[in-house]
């Protein structure tokens, strides 16, 4: 439409129910497609949708940023007399740069100076701002024209993106603020999910969200619609918003996240965060454990920093593959604590010529429980994972997924797999889905599913077992 960048993406016929035909359903764009018909999407005749369900759109319409590394950088540009064209680096500041990251529902201004190569228009616009206007239109405009000699570059802005962390120790843990309407708020955390947090650590370039957390309530807005991600947009303003059903939220309970990038210890190469090879963080780096003194114990450190139960095993030999950078030396004094971990992190740890063929990893065994049956050997399937109590789906729940869990709590064999809440509904999050065990595992966490969190499922759902022990 050349309507520049989106600034929301609207749902639930927010412009008015449209007529005729519902041509497309889930719709899928990367984001980088020349046409809508050119993205994935469910072809006509195999939905059901109604017109309640319209999808709208508000875009930017009058400027844009160009060439830059997301929507919120690049060269300005802006849409004047029927077609787009530049604006000079002219006196071009602070003010303007405000102005232009507020518009496009950016944030704050990062940087201004940075180039974004040139474009080859020689007429555009010398443009004053006093940093309060809420559009660039309001601003100040001069036609400018340079000469193929002139040295004025067309202005260009790096703006914070439209979310950002704060209150937490790094850049990537603490309060969620977005950035809507000109102004930063924070966000309820009544439908607030792992998709959600998704979207947000990895705009932020902070890796995976690690953890949920709600928070007492920030200073200031508290934004009351619902932002409901797929998990897969690249940008928090690219998810669709909603209304809460009765318009209303508990806005003393506001979402945060912490982002892998903000742990001080990780495991990687594995399935789950919970498996995997040993790496510890110094700064922005992230480096290799030597499995020279790597033991049991403290494997059992790295779970607890994880929040992910009972270390089972401490494999050295490059186990779950070689790293890459830095090696450095299991020493007691780094991996005594919880707390040692921090510190050490934060101080550095001991460097090794150790090789990457001698890298430490860690399987952890997450906890798990059977409750509101007879005893302790039968009951709903919870599973204690990131500090939390939650549930597992009965999706493809087996004899040979009961197994592994009586096996685990020392309960004998199962005996039997109720499904559909047989127990009663569970609340919190349900943890697992699509369990695949051999009956072999040592641990529930240690059979094939999605991943924590992944599912699709209600607490109607929920699996239970019953022992031969109970």
């Amino acid at each position: 439409m050349d309507c520049g960048p989106p600034q929301r993406a609207k749902s639930s016929a927010f412009f008015g129910e449209g007529q005729g035909k519902i041509w497309l359903d889930n719709v899928n764009c990367l984001g980088n497609e020349t046409s809508l018909g050119h993205c994935r999407y469910s072809p006509s005749g195999s939905f059901l949708c109604s017109h309640s369900e319209d999808a709208g759109v508000i875009c930017s319409a009058t400027i844009r940023l160009i060439n830059g590394t997301d929507m919120c950088s690049g060269r300005v540009e802006v849409h004047r007399g029927e077609h787009w064209s530049p604006a000079f680096n002219v006196n071009w500041g602070m003010n303007e740069a405000t102005v232009v990251c507020r518009e496009l529902n950016c944030g704050d201004p990062v940087k201004i100076s940075r180039s974004f190569g040139q474009g080859e228009d020689l007429r555009g616009h010398e443009i004053h701002c006093n940093g309060t206007e809420s559009s660039l239109t309001q601003c100040m405009f001069r036609n400018y024209t340079r000469s193929i000699t002139d040295s004025i570059e067309e202005a260009s802005v790096v703006c914070s993106g439209n979310v950002r962390l704060a209150g937490g120790s790094t850049r990537c843990d603490g309060r969620i603020e977005y950035f809507d309407e000109g102004r930063w708020g924070t966000v309820c955390a009544d439908s607030w999910d792992i998709d959600d947090a998704a979207v947000v650590c990895r705009q932020l370039d902070c890796g995976k969200p690690h953890k949920l957390i709600q928070l007492g309530p920030g200073t200031g807005q508290t934004w009351t619609d619902q932002i409901e991600c797929n998990g897969r947009e690249s940008t928090l303003n690219q998810c669709p918003q909603r209304p809460y059903p009765d318009r209303t939220c508990n806005n003393t309970v506001v979402a945060g996240v912490f982002c892998t990038e903000s742990l001080t210890v990780r495991l990687v190469n594995s399935t789950d965060e919970c498996s995997g090879r040993v790496e510890v963080r110094h700064g922005e780096q992230w480096h290799t454990v030597c499995d020279t003194d790597w033991t049991l114990s403290k494997a059992q450190v790295v779970c607890e920093t994880l929040e992910c139960g009972r270390a089972m095993n401490a494999p050295g030999a490059a186990f779950y593959s070689p790293g890459s950078g830095p090696v450095v030396e299991a020493s007691s004094s780094c991996f005594e604590t919880v707390t040692s971990i921090q510190q050490c992190s934060s101080k550095g740890f001991t460097r090794t010529t150790c090789g990457h063929e001698h890298d430490a990893g860690v399987l952890c065994a997450v906890q798990v429980r059977l409750v509101d049956g007879s005893g302790e050997c039968s009951g709903r399937v919870e599973v204690f994972y990131k500090g939390q109590w939650g549930t597992v789906c009965d999706d493809d729940w087996e004899m040979s997924d009961a197994d592994v869990v009586c096996r685990q709590l020392g309960c004998g064999h199962a005996v039997s797999a109720p499904e559909s809440a047989h127990f009663g509904r569970g609340s919190g999050p349900i943890w697992l889905d699509n369990v695949e065990c051999s009956g072999q595992e040592s641990a529930l966490s240690h059979c094939s599913h999605p991943g924590f969190g992944k599912n699709n499922c209600g607490h109607g759902e929920d699996a239970s077992v019953i022992c031969s022990e109970a």
